[in-house]
């Protein structure tokens, strides 16, 4: 499926932050939802999957609207985690996060409820005794 968008207004500035430099945050939508995005100037296009497209269009949108400041490629990768969810050992379901050494995925539940308040919040303070993977992460 190919969907189709064109940012309004025009925004040179905007366009940059939310393309990230060498368009980088484009190329990890494109690895995380398995697309294609095409863009010249405000227009995208996006090829894959009916779902996936659509998540990505989603994607755009919402970094579009944060994109009157440079967007960090955290930010980018943890919007993305919101959907890349995979089974947990005891069947639940955890949240993944891509970094340069891997995926980082939860191991407990407290774990996930710890990764998904970092990704929908701010601020968020981890406290608890050692060893329970505050620090791993953050």
């Amino acid at each position: 499926m190919i969907l189709r968008h064109t940012f309004s207004p025009p925004n040179n500035l905007r366009m940059g932050h939310l393309c990230g430099p060498l368009d980088v945050h484009l190329r990890t939508i494109e690895q995380a939802l398995e697309v294609s995005i095409a863009h010249r100037h405000e227009q995208f296009k996006i090829d894959g999957p009916k779902a996936a497209a659509t998540r990505a269009m989603e994607v755009l949108r919402a970094l579009y609207e944060m994109a009157q400041r440079p967007i960090a490629e955290e930010t980018v990768q943890l919007m993305l985690a919101e959907d890349a969810e995979m089974a947990g050992a005891d069947g639940s379901k955890a949240p993944t996060l891509a970094t340069r050494k891997g995926e980082l995925r939860a191991r407990t539940p407290n774990q996930a409820i710890y990764l998904e308040n970092i990704a929908t919040h701010d601020i968020t303070f981890g406290i608890g005794p050692a060893g329970t993977g505050k620090t791993y992460l953050a």
